[in-house]
């Protein structure tokens, strides 16, 4: 089990979203498979993978942590990236229309077996939760028709200005749930947004890292029900 610098001041847990609370379902391939069929491509699941792979590196894991975002600017890496992935497409506009509306419904995704359990556990001990994410504004209309997820603010980086691991996208955290920054827990998937951009700027981190498997590092946890062994009921 990770140890926290201070487990017992945390007040408020930020969990990341795609990755952590919830995953595409199916996957991202599959989907972009689907979809590029109805409009001509004939590239198999592989290839889709093995491009997008590449494709979201470059648009999306640019150097530098400040990267500014915004709706625009998130929907148009998105396009580049559907572009360059099914790049043998008929009509690559209505294609790409078709697969973003796509993950904009909460049928798209799957929430981990892990999470209304943690959650609501978490809640119960007077924790507050919130859902910080890289995630853009259709994460809203996701979120809303899941039920374990719907109500938590949601604090999102296209609205924020900038992605994590970007101290401003932090510092908004903090901000807005008016705590010190060591009372806030961030728990993510990605160790470099979520847990290292977090300690950066002063929060406390944990890695979810779900793929170890029975090995867990010593600085991750396995199941998001770890958090309820680790975090001592606020006093």
């Amino acid at each position: 089990m990770p140890n926290l610098t201070d487990p017992k001041a945390v007040r408020c847990i930020a969990f990341d979203a795609a990755g952590t609370l919830i995953e595409p379902f199916p996957g991202i391939a599959e989907a972009y498979e689907r979809f590029g069929r109805r409009h001509g491509s004939r590239l198999t699941t592989e290839e889709i993978e093995a491009g997008f792979r590449q494709s979201f590196r470059k648009h999306f894991r640019p150097a530098g942590p400040n990267m500014p975002t915004d709706e625009a600017a998130d929907k148009r890496r998105w396009r580049q990236t559907v572009n360059e992935v099914l790049h043998d497409v008929e009509s690559a506009d209505r294609c790409f229309e078709e697969l973003y509306e796509h993950f904009a419904t909460s049928t798209a995704w799957r929430v981990f077996d892990d999470v209304a359990a943690t959650i609501s556990a978490l809640a119960d001990r007077g924790f507050r939760i919130v859902i910080a994410s890289n995630f853009d504004g259709r994460l809203h209309q996701v979120c809303e028709r899941i039920p374990c997820l719907a109500g938590y603010p949601r604090m999102i980086s296209t609205e924020i200005g900038f992605n994590k691991p970007a101290a401003r996208f932090f510092e908004h955290i903090v901000s807005s749930t008016d705590l010190m920054p060591q009372q806030v827990l961030m728990v993510g998937d990605d160790q470099t947004n979520d847990v290292d951009g977090a300690v950066a700027a002063g929060l406390q981190a944990i890695w979810l890292n779900r793929d170890a498997s029975n090995d867990v590092p010593t600085d991750s946890i396995g199941s998001l029900l770890d958090l309820v062994e680790i975090l001592p009921a606020i006093e």
